[in-house]
């Protein structure tokens, strides 16, 4: 199992479209056949060095990364989303 996370850190006028990125996430679960498990958990801590999201994505390989990379929901719906709103993003992926 791979996994792929990624860290958002938000602009600073856009903290209110949390709820509705969380949604759009959690719909991968459904929309992306790619993944295996969409997980998304949100800062408690609202320190300086935190960011706002993490997004949990399991897939089986790096090739099914590559296939998750590109489904039409994550491409339209996800990252022109995120890129809007994102100050920061970081990602790693890793077998587990």
């Amino acid at each position: 199992m791979l996994k792929h996370i990624v860290l958002v850190k938000l602009k600073d006028d856009s903290q209110g479209i949390l709820p509705e990125l969380k949604e759009r996430l959690l719909l991968m679960n459904d929309k992306v056949d790619a993944a295996r498990l969409v997980k998304v958990h949100l800062d408690e801590l609202h320190s300086e060095r935190s960011f706002d999201l993490m997004l949990e994505v399991s897939v089986d390989n790096m090739e099914t990364l590559d296939v998750y990379q590109n489904d039409p929901y994550h491409q339209t719906q996800v990252l022109p989303f995120i890129k809007a709103h994102a100050q920061n993003v970081k990602a790693i992926d890793y077998f587990e």
